[in-house]
């Protein structure tokens, strides 16, 4: 810069500006219009530099005096060598934009969370493995750009970001979805395409101000139900991930269908159980039917079916009705059982109540006319082996159900409304059980260990009272593990 245009500005500035140019080089010119990517040149207004860009000089470091340009607000330092920046990089106060572009930083450059004034933080195309925790305390950015690193995790406290409109993390390494970005109630545009993703969490409904979502090239297989809350979503990309089945062919769905997919296809599953002579008397196909299209919940002024399936045996599965049944009762998140002599009498729908005890689904009894309930408190199940397996109580359900065939309305509008009352127990029940099979390991080292020998030996007799409740169907599994993780504490 020549002498002239130095001598508007103050001592410490001067300062920095010639320590700079040591270093590139070469004088920098006044650029008079403004400071962009790309361009090599510092802005001045009044007395001071207000913005500097310093692109694509080879720099490896820069000088601890840059922090002396305390009214910079735009700072472009890409295609350069830089794998840190001094400390002094605090004190420019009023920057507000930061480019950091295509440089080697390998640790992302914590004095810029020092900067309370800084509202976009660009630093794409470097080797960064992590971002600190301290990125939290820049209440003002509302653009992070991340995309091209190494990142593997992002900590949860991006989410106290209170004011980020956009954050771009295309082309990283993230295999889980941070909860914290699930916090960012501000965000509007957020990218996580090309990383490693193969789910994303229930909390994803909080970004209700979301409008620009990119998920493609991950390892998604399936959509939380929450999603379908993503009201504000117009542009959403799917393409290129692992989705199977129903899933299949989400990605060419349009915004609205998918989100009411994603209410469906993470609904609630039924069995019905029934033995085959009262399929005609108590309407079982007119059920089923009726309870797909018309257990209806509003969200968001829409209406979605809470109910994904609804399993029967039918005509068509009768040869392979066994496998029928073990495949789909454990799936379930509740059974529906119409209890007459007939279905209990029947192995099948014995076998049936077995799998739905055995994996803690809940059973709910509809009572036929020509069964009185208490016939149905020692209801014996079999397995698949037909060997008798306990005993079954359902007397005494939660809610009392009775079916004649004058009042199919009035049952299928007190059971709709019973289905949408719990569906959220039914969900959270059954993702419990299914969260077993993650903790597996655990359980058994727990079984495995001293502690828990020393447990069973003081409490064997509470403990062998527990396990006969279980064996004689006075207990569920789940009340059987809940009562036994009591001991455990």
């Amino acid at each position: 810069m020549t002498s002239k245009l130095k001598k508007k500005l103050d001592s410490q500035q001067v300062q920095a500006l010639d320590d700079i140019e040591r270093l590139v080089g070469k004088d920098i010119p006044q650029i008079k219009d403004y400071v962009t990517s790309g361009r090599f040149g510092a802005k001045i207004e009044g007395n001071n530099i207000v913005e500097l860009g310093l692109n694509d000089c080879y720099l490896s470091t820069l000088p601890e005096s840059i922090g002396n340009l305390t009214f910079l607000r735009k700072l472009y330092l890409e295609f350069n060598q830089l794998t840190t920046l001094p400390d002094s990089i605090a004190n420019l106060q009023s920057l507000q934009l930061i480019s950091l572009n295509n440089n080697k930083f390998i640790n992302f450059p914590e004095s810029i969370t020092s900067l309370q004034s800084i509202q976009e933080i660009q630093i794409w195309n470097n080797e960064l493995t992590n971002i600190p925790e301290s990125i939290g305390k820049i209440k003002s950015l509302q653009v992070l750009d991340l995309y091209g690193n190494k990142l593997i995790t992002l900590p949860d406290s991006i989410g106290n970001l209170s004011s980020l409109r956009q954050l771009d993390l295309w082309d990283n390494k993230l295999a889980n979805f941070s909860e914290g970005i699930s916090n960012i109630k501000t965000l509007q545009i957020l990218n996580v395409s090309s990383n490693e993703l193969i789910s994303l969490p229930d909390s994803i409904s909080n970004l209700q101000s979301l409008n620009e979502l990119k998920l493609n090239d991950n390892k998604l297989i399936t959509l939380p139900e929450s999603f379908s809350q993503l009201q504000e979503l117009r542009d959403l990309q799917l393409e290129n991930n692992m989705w199977k089945g129903e899933w299949a062919d989400i990605a060419k769905k349009d915004i609205p269908t998918i989100l009411k997919l994603c209410r469906k296809l993470n609904g609630i599953r039924i069995f019905i159980s029934h033995a085959w002579d009262d399929q005609q008397k108590y309407q079982i196909m007119m059920l089923k039917i009726r309870l797909k299209k018309e257990c209806l919940k509003q969200e968001n002024k829409i209406e979605m079916n809470i109910i994904h399936e609804v399993y029967i045996c039918e005509t068509d599965v009768l040869d392979d009705i066994w496998d029928f049944m073990s495949e789909n009762v454990p799936k379930s998140h509740l059974l529906l059982f119409i209890a007459t002599p007939n279905s209990i009498a029947s192995e099948a729908c014995r076998y049936e109540l077995f799998l739905a005890n055995k994996f803690d689904i809940e059973i709910l009894p509809i009572k036929g006319n020509d069964i009185k309930w208490e016939d149905l408190s020692r209801i014996q199940m079999i397995d698949q082996k037909i060997e008798h397996n306990g005993t079954l109580d359902l007397s005494r359900p939660k809610e009392k159900f009775e079916f004649d065939e004058k009042n199919f309305n009035e049952i299928f509008k007190k059971l709709s409304g019973y289905i949408l009352t719990h569906e959220y127990e039914l969900k959270k029940d059954k993702k419990w059980i299914e969260g077993l099979g993650n903790t597996k390991k655990n359980i058994l080292d727990i079984i495995n260990s001293r502690n828990f020998r020393d447990i069973v030996k003081d409490n064997f007799e509470e403990l062998n009272r527990l396990y006969q409740e279980l064996i004689d169907g006075y207990i569920t599994n789940f009340q059987y593990y809940w009562k036994l993780g009591e001991y455990l504490k």
